[in-house]
């Protein structure tokens, strides 16, 4: 059985930070300290549990309009054995709406695996001109793809992109706000 649990304990804490600095380079995710500092109801820190087991981490942004996933990753030890793909199956299926996440282009064949994971999944490359911005002024900005439930348009990938920079990355891109669902555990 797959759960999703807010983040409770110490050990909690160790492996959710563990599997994003294993999952993810530097310039992808924000310190530890940095996600535990948001204050915004909006985002969700979560621990993915597969009969009992601590497997993976996911963090989220559950918007009124759509859901951000930041940051999914599945523990090492637990990859390639099509854990993954039913966790994304389940949070899917227990969030409706669109539902949005950020990929790196396919330059290497690790980004190419990630986006055709994520296709046989569901999910659209949108290939309008995306840039992750820094999580700090010592990161760089990444070119990137956002991958949605439903084909963008021009308009609608705009908006998502102003929500996104404004209240994931703090850029102050217009006095518009987006309303927010608070998060509870999913069973």
């Amino acid at each position: 059985m797959i759960r999703f649990i807010n983040i409770t304990n110490q050990q909690q804490h160790i492996f959710f930070e563990k599997v994003l600095n294993e999952s993810f380079p530097m310039t992808e995710h924000p310190s530890y300290a940095e996600l535990l500092s948001r204050s915004d109801s909006c985002f969700v820190m979560q621990i993915i549990l597969y009969d009992a087991a601590m497997v993976g981490i996911f963090s989220y942004w559950n918007f009124s309009s759509l859901i951000y996933c930041e940051h999914f990753a599945i523990d090492s030890k637990y990859r390639n054995q099509g854990i993954g793909g039913e966790i994304l199956d389940t949070f899917m299926n227990e969030h409706s709406g669109q539902i949005v996440l950020e990929v790196e282009i396919p330059d290497s064949e690790i980004a190419l695996r990630r986006i055709n994971f994520y296709q046989r999944h569901g999910l659209i490359v949108n290939e309008f001109e995306y840039w992750q911005p820094s999580y700090s002024e010592q990161k760089l900005i990444l070119p990137m793809y956002l991958m949605t439930t439903t084909k963008l348009d021009i308009v609608s990938f705009k908006n998502i992109k102003q929500l996104m920079y404004q209240r994931v990355y703090r850029f102050d891109v217009s006095d518009e706000h987006e309303t927010c669902v608070t998060s509870t555990d999913f069973y």
